[in-house]
């Protein structure tokens, strides 16, 4: 299925080949939006995951963004320190010993369950202190579970 180019316009999905696409006489609100390259089974599989911070968020940017992407919400912070003593280890470098919030575990598994079906990883929080913490947070969990292997992280 090499040389197809699937093209979108108004809602609708249509494939051409690249000659009958260059040929076809149109009327200017007809013509393509923007094109995808590539087979069809390439394109199934270039779905995009992107992790905001809250769900109102999560649905406003899937709006904008389309099929192509998948965007979830983190539901804020996903861990904190462990509570009382051993928290932090000053005879090791000051290593700071993390664990899952209970409530977000499930947030989390959304996540990683949806990242296995995707090629990339867009960790899009806010741009202050508290979104970089979270977006630090998810990165370590996925990357020490291992499911970040062979994918694009922005």
């Amino acid at each position: 299925m090499r040389g197809w180019k699937i093209w979108f316009t108004k809602g609708r999905r249509r494939c051409r080949t690249e000659r009958s696409l260059l040929m076809a006489k149109s009327a200017p609100a007809a013509r393509p939006r923007f094109f995808v390259y590539g087979s069809v089974e390439e394109l199934a599989m270039a779905e995009n995951l992107v992790i905001v911070e809250s769900p109102a968020k999560a649905r406003t940017i899937k709006k904008y963004l389309g099929s192509g992407f998948e965007v979830l919400a983190s539901y804020g912070h996903v861990r904190d320190l462990v509570p009382k003593e051993g928290a932090v280890d000053p005879d090791d470098g000051f290593a700071m010993q993390y664990r899952l919030i209970e409530r977000n575990e499930k947030h989390v598994a959304a996540i990683s369950k949806a990242l296995k079906k995707s090629t990339g990883l867009y960790l899009a929080t806010d741009p202050d202190r508290e979104g970089e913490a979270i977006a630090w947070h998810l990165h370590e969990i996925l990357r020490q579970r291992g499911e970040l292997k062979g994918k694009d992280v922005h």
